[in-house]
């Protein structure tokens, strides 16, 4: 996502301001009083390795790696001990090149890890003693993955726009959601080649609850679906805007609310909404927005750091997340651990 966002800036200097904490939706408005969640530990502390994305298993934290040798580390969530560090990059059976973490992971197991690899096209699992397993094939080719008995959820990584994507796991059948809202003709026309990078969403789903989330990268702006492909609602925590006047101000090099990163669980998504820059696409101030999978605002938290990176949540509703520093003119990047002030 992060190249992503270079692209698109590239393309188009853009922003959006919405700075008001009143969520609304159409069924109407909810009055939000955000609460502070603070850094309470510094787990771990980055030197020479990237760490991109995490997730959390019992006493677990996981954490992928980019630019390094092995693509995964496994840490004591508590002390922040090193348990292992493994994913051999490669092209062998067990072997690995760019690991993400599936989006409804904690939904497909609990108790273990679940991943996907885009390059070497696969499925695996990995236990919180850093055993790996059941490798299996990846039959389509999504951003922002999500895996359910019957089917895979996701984002198109090709060149041809739309919302996001549903494909039968049984028959192979994959149907692709419209963009939506629609701009105006005139504007669609206009940013034509740009449409799959405004409308790139974190996309979360729970086939239980027959619910598909998707948070806008680019906007103030959260949807919810169902599998059917049916809008059930919308949500954004600033001023209400004409989406066609959304896109417009993106013209305008201003900041903006967008949302970098999603989790889920069981019961509840979590938001990681940010206020960044408009010129660069720095986040300058986070927030997270903990919702149901109806769509309803359950809390939102003001965080004290920026992170840079993903984010998870373990059982207990406890924050872990991963943020840069300089640290005597070197960058380094932390895992960090938050607690509600």
């Amino acid at each position: 996502m992060k190249m992503a966002r270079i692209l698109f800036w590239l393309m188009l200097s853009a922003c959006m301001c919405a700075c008001s904490q009143r969520a609304s939706n159409k069924n109407g408005e909810v009055d939000i009083k955000p609460k502070k969640l603070a850094v309470a530990d510094t787990l771990v502390t980055f030197y020479e390795d990237y760490p991109a994305f995490l997730d959390v298993r019992d006493d677990r934290l996981c954490v992928t790696l980019v630019k390094s040798d092995t693509c995964l580390a496994l840490f004591d969530k508590h002390s922040g001990n090193l348990v292992k560090r493994l994913g051999v990059k490669g092209k062998g059976p067990q072997d690995m090149q760019s690991p993400e973490f599936v989006k409804n992971g904690p939904l497909v197991d609990a108790g273990r890890f679940v991943f996907y690899d885009l390059n070497q096209q696969k499925l695996f699992f990995l236990d919180k003693d850093g055993e790996l397993g059941d490798f299996s094939p990846l039959t389509a080719r999504y951003g922002s993955l999500n895996v359910t008995t019957d089917y895979i959820v996701g984002h198109s990584t090709g060149f041809d726009p739309s919302l996001f994507l549903v494909k039968d796991r049984k028959t192979g059948e994959e149907k692709a959601m419209e963009l939506h809202p629609k701009l105006p003709e005139s504007q669609e026309e206009r940013l034509k080649d740009m449409l799959r990078y405004m409308y790139s969403p974190h996309v979360l789903c729970n086939e239980a609850q027959n619910r598909i989330v998707l948070a806008m990268y680019f906007f103030d702006l959260v949807q919810i679906y169902n599998f059917q492909g049916e809008l059930q609602k919308t949500l954004t925590l600033g001023e209400e805007k004409d989406f066609g006047q959304m896109v417009s101000e993106l013209t305008n090099n201003g900041d903006y609310w967008g949302y970098s990163s999603a989790y889920a669980t069981k019961d509840f998504c979590y938001l990681r909404r940010t206020l960044n820059e408009g010129a660069t696409g720095e986040g300058k101030q986070s927030q997270i927005v903990k919702i149901d999978w109806e769509g309803r605002v359950v809390d939102i938290y003001d965080l004290d750091v920026v992170p840079d990176g993903g984010f998870c949540v373990d059982e207990d509703g406890k924050l872990y997340a991963i943020a840069h520093d300089i640290v005597e003119d070197e960058e380094v990047f932390l895992l960090l651990a938050f607690d509600e002030r």
